[in-house]
């Protein structure tokens, strides 16, 4: 911390040196000390993406989602990856359990994804999925998790989450299919 507080005093209006003794200052446990430092990083410079990610990482850590997620807006104004960081803020809106919002970044997210990645793609239309049977928007949900499965054939929690929302809808049969299919293959995952 001690060299950054030396870089400051060359050169005061440099932004990075704040945000190095912001993120010093909360492995040290200082965390209201490292917010100010990181909000001031971001007030020299408002293009600063690492003083703006840790200032969100660390109110995080503070349980302070709504700020959290209000923090996240310099981000994704400034950001070369879009995707990544509307899916940090949809974690954050998940935690918080706005639904709607998560459901719109992980939109966002799918629509910037490499279409080869199947894993990632799998991936955020589950979680896309989950939000969208809590949200009560079953037929979008079997969509997302009817995609994931066609992505990932082998991944029993899809089954599983699948079979969750066809309970959901009264649709038994559909249900017990995906629940025993899901379960097969969670039981060879864990051999």
């Amino acid at each position: 911390m001690e060299i950054f507080t030396e870089l400051i005093l060359i050169d005061p209006a440099n932004a990075e040196f704040y945000a190095g003794r912001g993120a010093c200052l909360a492995s040290l446990g200082r965390m209201d000390e490292a917010l100010a430092e990181l909000e001031f990083a971001r007030r020299l410079m408002p293009a600063h993406l690492r003083a703006a990610r840790l200032r969100v990482c660390y109110l995080i850590r503070l349980e302070r989602y709504k700020e959290a997620e209000a923090a996240c807006t310099p981000v994704l104004k400034n950001s070369e990856s879009i995707a990544d960081d509307c899916r940090f803020r949809a974690d954050i809106r998940v935690a918080l359990g706005d639904h709607t919002g998560a459901i719109e970044d992980y939109t966002n997210v799918i629509e910037n994804c490499q279409a080869g990645d199947a894993y990632q793609v799998g991936e955020l239309r589950y979680q896309r999925g989950m939000e969208l049977h809590v949200a009560r928007r079953c037929s979008e949900a079997v969509a997302d998790l009817t995609q994931a499965i066609e992505l990932q054939p082998e991944c029993g929690i899809y089954y599983l989450a699948r079979a969750d929302v066809f309970a959901s809808i009264g649709d038994r049969k559909r249900a017990q299919a995906d629940r025993l299919r899901g379960m097969e293959l969670v039981r060879n995952e864990s051999n």
